[in-house]
């Protein structure tokens, strides 16, 4: 089983079950909401495996899955910009990554460089986590801490 599908549905036995879980239903609220259309436009930041490309998909948004490893769309170089136009993306969506990026400042400045003028921010990360190393962490948020993060950017 790939790890998309793992992280989307993770079996029986996985230590992240219900908090994968609980994640996906969130997103899964938060998809419909969005306005998506054919057409639109989804850049997702830090895309892994890609395991909400099917929520997006769904409601006849192009996706482009964009990261620093694997096999992403674009490739993300860090200190680069993203190689996609000002304005290219409806949304920008960006799961469970914020936490591990270093230059969270730059990095909420390309995610907004990437918005269209009237684009929305679709992101989650968590305030903690039991063990979650991959590949490093350097940041804990409250929901004010976050939000204020987010604002300043």
């Amino acid at each position: 089983m790939n790890e998309g599908k793992t992280r989307f549905d993770p079996p029986i036995w996985d230590h992240q079950r219900h908090v994968l879980r609980a994640l996906r239903i969130a997103i899964e609220a938060c998809v419909p909401k969005l306005g998506l259309r054919t057409g639109s436009r989804v850049v997702d930041l830090g895309c892994g495996d890609r395991p909400y490309v099917s929520l997006f998909e769904g409601q006849g948004a192009t996706y482009v899955g964009c990261d620093i490893d694997g096999d992403p769309d674009v490739r993300i170089v860090p200190g680069e910009p993203i190689p996609l136009p000002d304005g290219h993306a409806d949304v920008v969506a960006s799961f469970q990554v914020l936490e591990h990026v270093w230059d969270v400042d730059a990095y909420l400045k390309e995610a907004k460089r990437l918005l269209a003028p009237d684009g929305r921010l679709l992101l989650s990360t968590h305030g903690t986590w039991l063990y979650h190393p991959h590949p490093t962490n350097f940041h804990r948020w409250t929901r004010p801490s976050l939000v204020r993060t987010i604002e300043s950017a």
